[in-house]
């Protein structure tokens, strides 16, 4: 077996109150079938192929296992701040399917705004209060 799939990708941090609930179901599992599809996602985009029936199929597997095991509980947060690692960073979450196959296309866009960090050291400063900082007067 590949080496790149017995590696599995790290815990998805939701923040506070999550925490309980979502460990465990923070796992997404081995890392082969979602970079393929991350590469199947971005090869069909750089070709302009927005249409491609294996481009859904793809983000829907994608959906699956990243999004999908965490959608009931954020279910009531109307913003997400992702830290994408590895191949999951070349894909926008906006992107990511939230209807079921079978039914119209709808995406993560539609329901939630979505931003970035890099690490989650840059959560935990946005979730601090703003120090007050004493600066001196301009020249």
């Amino acid at each position: 077996m590949e080496r790149d799939a017995l590696r599995r990708l790290p815990d998805f941090s939701v923040g506070e109150g999550f925490d309980e609930c979502c460990r465990g179901a923070g796992r997404f599992g081995e890392a082969a079938p979602i970079n393929e599809a991350v590469e199947l996602i971005c090869r069909r985009m750089g070709a302009g192929q927005f249409r491609a029936k294996n481009l859904e199929a793809a983000l829907q597997r994608v959906s699956e296992r990243v999004y999908a095991p965490l959608a009931r509980h954020l279910a009531n947060a109307s913003h997400l701040i992702v830290c994408p690692d590895g191949q999951l960073s070349r894909v926008p979450f906006e992107m990511l399917l939230v209807s079921r196959p079978g039914e119209p296309p709808r995406y993560l866009v539609e329901e939630k705004t979505v931003s970035y960090v890099g690490s989650g050291r840059e959560v935990a400063r946005l979730a601090r209060p703003a120090a007050k900082v004493k600066t001196n007067a301009p020249w």
